[in-house]
């Protein structure tokens, strides 16, 4: 598996009261090399494209953090959880309100398949970060409650193909009910279904 550089970064702009905006980065170029990326542009396109009326040439990039490590989902989700601490530290403790960062709630909160999309991002060398607005998320939250919507089970259920001891071809919908109702440790199967383990208590996968 590669490795990739792993970054947290601040952008301040002294022309707008130095107010500051937080994220993080997942890339092949070391953060040197990558200073000609400035951040979201789709929550500060107006700050950062050159040529808008309320583009900040002075601009300053600050690499916070970084480590060059292999790209996977822990090292993706460790990236993930720095940024979330620094922005809402930065609410927490900033009286003056200049943290630019907006919506946090909507990147905090996001469905598994959310942060597969994400990660696969991350590893194409994109932003860590897929976006959701508060819109979207109440959306979903209530999807659950609503007639004919999908519970949170439901959404979260995965989907397996597993051949038994017997030579059947089965198809789990619910891993963790599944292995409940076989008597399986969730664990190794889990193994089973992503390939690193070839057998658990004679099941494989499909």
């Amino acid at each position: 598996m590669q490795k990739r550089w792993h970054y947290t970064y601040a952008i301040v702009y002294p022309d707008i009261a130095h107010r500051v905006y937080y994220g993080s980065r997942i890339t092949a170029r070391s953060p040197v090399d990558d200073h000609a990326y400035f951040g979201s542009m789709v929550t500060f396109k107006k700050y950062n494209t050159p040529g808008h009326p309320e583009y900040q040439r002075n601009a300053l990039k600050v690499v916070l953090k970084c480590r060059y490590v292999l790209a996977n989902k822990r090292n993706a989700q460790a990236l993930w959880r720095a940024e979330e601490t620094l922005i809402k530290d930065a609410m927490m403790n900033d009286g003056l309100k200049l943290c630019l960062n907006r919506n946090v709630r909507g990147r905090f909160i996001l469905t598994e398949a959310q942060r597969k999309q994400a990660y696969a991002r991350s590893l194409a060398g994109g932003s860590g970060f897929s976006r959701m607005t508060t819109a979207e998320h109440s959306a979903h939250s209530s999807a659950g409650g609503k007639k004919g919507g999908k519970t949170r089970a439901a959404q979260t259920a995965s989907v397996c193909k597993l051949i038994s001891p017997a030579g059947e071809r089965i198809t789990a919908v619910n891993m963790r009910q599944f292995c409940k109702k076989h008597g399986l440790n969730r664990a190794n199967m889990r193994c089973v279904t992503r390939g690193t383990r070839h057998q658990h208590k004679g099941w494989r996968k499909g």
